[in-house]
């Protein structure tokens, strides 16, 4: 049988889990998104460690930080660094020179 946190008696045993991944369709972002939130956002809930390498993450917390977020105003853009504008125009030019020759 599977050692869930529920067993373990570290939540409560009517709480459900889900991945990461399984929280994209829940949240209505794209995973690379969702990562950015959960790394930036302190307000997210916290992964409960199933493994070393292997986390999820409380329903119920999820739903009460989606609903919490609908009173908040959104997060900001992320706007790129000057690096990173750098870098673009840098590859574009890069690719309109392979483009000619």
């Amino acid at each position: 049988m599977l050692d869930t946190p529920a067993r373990r008696g570290r939540a409560g045993a009517h709480d459900e889990y889900r991945t990461v991944m399984d929280l994209v369709p829940i949240t209505g972002m794209k995973i690379s998104m969702l990562k950015r939130v959960i790394k930036i956002d302190p307000t997210f809930p916290q992964p409960v460690p199933i493994t070393s390498r292997y986390r999820v993450y409380s329903l119920k917390a999820v739903f009460a930080w989606i609903e919490s977020r609908r009173t908040q105003p959104p997060l900001p853009p992320v706007r790129p660094t000057a690096d990173a504008q750098a870098a673009t125009a840098k590859n574009s030019k890069r690719r309109s020179n392979a483009a000619r020759g």
